[in-house]
């Protein structure tokens, strides 16, 4: 599939949330009081979101200092969450807990994906939801795009492509309910950021760039805006 193909067939427009998340959330078929496991909260989006809706909502992180501003958030927005710190590998639950598990825009910062799914399947009930969004890549940009989120972000990144998430969901043992992409353009000094162009980290990223192949250039980042590939997910447990 090549990067104008999707552009064309998948972007959808701006919403009042952002493009990814309204799709995960529309993926999930709410309904107040379902049980819901956010993972790898960060600052709660999801989590709020979900608990606005009504439902009963745990999230957890291994970072404690943004569950702090998760809990700041909940206030402000008058929302109950349980927050836990903890490791999304082994999950502090009995099996078949929840209705709803979500995880987003974390994914590609675990090393490990299939057991990760194999947990989130485990505390899933039987016929409850999984939706993950996560940014993906072309299986021919999947390289050149981790090395740059590892520049940019300075910790571990591993971009996993359509195939890969497919197994991963097959060894979960997860029926696929449905999986769609979004091209996600933007200025590339804006995706560049937080890499300051003046640390060696930016230095590094930018010249990465340039030495790309001309084919590689058109494809991830044609007239100076990159094209950031987003992946949405649902799955059913059986």
């Amino acid at each position: 599939m090549s990067a104008q193909r999707v552009s064309e067939r998948h972007f959808r427009p701006a919403t009042d949330l952002p493009d990814d998340l309204a799709r995960l959330l529309a993926g999930l078929a709410l309904t107040p009081g379902l049980s819901a496991l956010d993972l790898a909260t960060g600052t709660g989006s999801v989590a709020l979101e979900l608990a606005a809706r009504g439902l009963k909502v745990t999230a957890v992180d291994r970072a404690p200092a943004v569950l702090a501003t998760a809990r700041q958030r909940a206030a402000a927005r008058q929302v109950d969450v349980t927050w836990l710190v903890g490791s999304v590998y082994r999950l502090p639950f009995a099996d078949a807990t929840f209705d709803r598990v979500t995880c987003r825009q974390a994914a590609h910062h675990l090393g490990r994906l299939k057991p990760a799914l194999v947990e989130w399947a485990r505390v899933l009930k039987p016929g409850g939801l999984l939706a993950v969004s996560d940014t993906t890549a072309l299986p021919q940009a999947r390289s050149a795009v981790s090395a740059l989120d590892r520049l940019r972000e300075r910790h571990p990144v591993r971009i996993r492509s359509v195939d890969q998430w497919l197994g991963a969901i097959g060894a979960a043992r997860l029926g696929l309910e449905s999986l769609t992409l979004s091209v996600d353009p933007m200025p590339l000094a804006e995706w560049l950021s937080p890499a300051d162009l003046q640390t060696h980290s930016g230095r590094a990223a930018l010249e990465a760039i340039r030495a790309w192949p001309d084919e590689l250039t058109e494809t991830l980042c044609p007239d100076g805006v990159f094209q950031r590939l987003r992946l949405v997910v649902v799955c059913r447990k059986r």
